[in-house]
Parts: structure tokens; C-alpha cells; sequence
């Protein structure tokens, strides 16, 4: 049997479904103690930082190129950019503006359709537009009959 960690489904969708599903419900949990937006923030980071280094020191991983390392900094940051955006958005929705996590979950969720969309069109990606349109309607009816 294929070990189940170099499936890239598993590594990559699964996983991920779980751990942000996970961070969803921690975030609705952190903003029942009335606790400061901007201090999550830099507390999440913590956490993002422990993984880094976890993986830098298991791993041994410190490579980079040179010739793209200024792109590649200045890249990482803006994804870390989107990411805080993104997170102070819905703790501030949670927390100041009295949202269900029930129904604003499936509409930022909803950004699998988005990264779709980029990888065709910057990425050229391959993929079976029959497919991605039907699962797209399917999201956003989902999306939409769950936040009503």
C-alpha cells in the first residue's frame, strides 16, 4: 500500500479541509472571550512560525534560489498578507458583527473557485470545464441555501 502522505489528494486536499474546518471553529471559540483581533493575529502567526521551524528542523530544509529569492520573499509575504486579511475579516464578522459561523463558513470557502479560476487563467492548468462549472454552481447553491 502507497503511504498514504505522498498521496498529493490527501496531503494537500484532506488534510487541509480538516485543518481549516478546524480553524473556523477555533476562531468562533477564541471570540466568545472578547480577546483582541490583532493580538490573534500575531498569536496565529506564532503558531504558523512553530510549523515553519518544525519543518525547517525535521525536514533540514532551508533551500531557496537565488536567482528568484527576492520574488519568492516578497510573495510568501503577500500570501501572508491575503491570509491575515482574510482571518481578521471573519473574526471581526464573528466578534463585532454578530455573523453565524454556520453561514459565512461555505461563502469563504467558496474560494476553491477563485484558486480554480487563477490556475486556468495564470497558470494554464488543465482541466475539465464541464466539471469545474458544474461544481462551481454546486458550490454556490450550497453556499447560498446554507447562509439563508
Amino acid at each position: 500500500m502507497k503511504n498514504i502522505l505522498t498521496n498529493p489528494i490527501i496531503v494537500g486536499g484532506i488534510l487541509p479541509f480538516f485543518m481549516y474546518g478546524l480553524c473556523a471553529s477555533v476562531i468562533k471559540m477564541v471570540n466568545l472571550g472578547h480577546f483582541s483581533k490583532y493580538f490573534y493575529l500575531v498569536l496565529v502567526g506564532m503558531g504558523v512560525i512553530t510549523v515553519g521551524v518544525l519543518g525547517i528542523v525535521f525536514e533540514k530544509d532551508l533551500s531557496f534560489s537565488s536567482a528568484t529569492l527576492q520574488k519568492d520573499i516578497i510573495l510568501s509575504v503577500l500570501v501572508g498578507i491575503f491570509w491575515g486579511i482574510g482571518s481578521l475579516a471573519i473574526f471581526i464578522a464573528l466578534s463585532k458583527l454578530g455573523a453565524n459561523l454556520s453561514q459565512i463558513a461555505p461563502i469563504f470557502n467558496a474560494n476553491s473557485v477563485l484558486a480554480v479560476l487563477v490556475s486556468i487563467l495564470f497558470f494554464a492548468e488543465k482541466v475539465d470545464v464541464l466539471h469545474v462549472s458544474i461544481a462551481t454552481i454546486l458550490m454556490v447553491i450550497a453556499g447560498v441555501l446554507v447562509s439563508i
